[in-house]
Formats: structure tokens, sequence, C-alpha cells
């Protein structure tokens, strides 16, 4: 075969198969069509809601306010959008806070904060007898567990009181316990007493 017929069937297989690589593409998108319809994600949303859970005694565990709550069907989980929270430690301590988003575990056990979070202690309110001092607590991602009254989290944690600022990476917290531990990288200003 000579050197110009060699390079005439080399084109023509390449032609055959581009054309049939085109034409198979085709057939497999008429034969499949569409991905076939998935069962819907959520089986509920609520919007401009207030949520109460309860723990196992039947006492008040969180209070959660929204503007927009998805219940997903397959975990059980709620998302929500713009949470605001409310929550008491078990000394009676006020604890509200907010957060861009959460996730809330099936029982209400876990909260998964995300986004600008930022829990304050006794905000607006006097110290008296047995009242913490104040505090605010941000950070990127916070994990609340109510029933334990307990907070965790692997990002960086800002804490501000009156008089001190400390930032560090990590936090394990035991509300009840007025127990706030950061993990690494601490970093601590104090404001000097005024005279």
């Amino acid at each position: 075969m000579s050197p110009l017929a060699e390079r005439a069937l080399l084109l023509i297989l390449t032609a055959l198969v581009g054309a049939t690589s085109w034409w198979l593409w085709q057939l497999r998108e008429r034969v499949l069509g569409k991905a076939p319809p998935q069962p819907p994600e959520l089986d509920y949303v609520l919007e401009d809601f207030e949520l109460v859970a309860y723990d196992e005694r039947g006492a008040s565990s969180f209070r959660l306010q929204a503007p927009r709550l998805e219940h997903v069907a397959s975990t059980g989980q709620l998302r929500v959008q713009a949470p605001r929270i409310a929550m008491r430690d078990g000394r009676g301590q006020n604890w509200r806070g907010q957060a861009a988003s959460a996730i809330v575990a099936p029982k209400g056990e876990e909260l998964l904060l995300s986004g600008e979070v930022a829990l304050e202690r006794g905000e607006g309110l006097e110290r008296g007898e047995g009242q913490a001092e104040a505090l605010r607590l941000t950070s990127e991602t916070l994990t609340l567990f109510p029933e334990s009254r307990r907070m965790e989290t692997a990002s960086w944690v800002t804490i501000e009181q009156p008089g001190s600022i400390l930032r560090g990476r990590g936090l394990i917290a035991e509300l009840d316990a007025d127990r706030i531990q950061l993990l690494a990288d601490v970093h601590a200003t104090f404001q000097p007493a005024a005279r």
C-alpha cells in the first residue's frame, strides 16, 4: 500500500471513530435521558418559627428561633438558617447566641453552629448574687451539647470579658462548672484596672 493510500485510510478511520463516538454519545443521551427523579430530600420546611427542645426529664434544654428550618428526611437532621439560641446552664446563667446556620441532630442532643458564631452569657443583666461575669465568645464553628451543657470547637475562638480578651485555637467548655479551656495558640490581652 502506498503512503498516500495509508494516509487516506488513516483519515477515514479517524473520521469513522469520531462519528461513532458522537453517535454513541447522542444515543446514550436518548436512552438514559435525564437522571431518574430522586426522592425529596426535605419532608418539611418551617419559616419564622420558634422551637423549644426538652431533655429526657422534661426540662427545657434550649430554645431556637430562626427564619427557616428544613427537616432532612434521610437523616432526621434539622438545617436552620440564621438561628438565635437561648439556654441556661446548670447554675441558672443565661446564654444567648446566634450563627449564620446550624445543623441540629435528630434528638436535639447536638447543635453544630457555623458562620459568625457569637454566644454571650449574662448580657444586659446586672451582676447579682451567684451570677457569673458577662462573657462573649465568638468563633466560626461551635458544637453545643445542650443536655450536658458543654460546647467545643477546633476553630479559632475569641473570649471577651470585662478587662480581658483571650484568643486561641480549639475550645472545650463545661458550662455548669464555669470551666472554659482554650486548647492551643492562646494569646491574652488584659486592660489595666481603673484607678
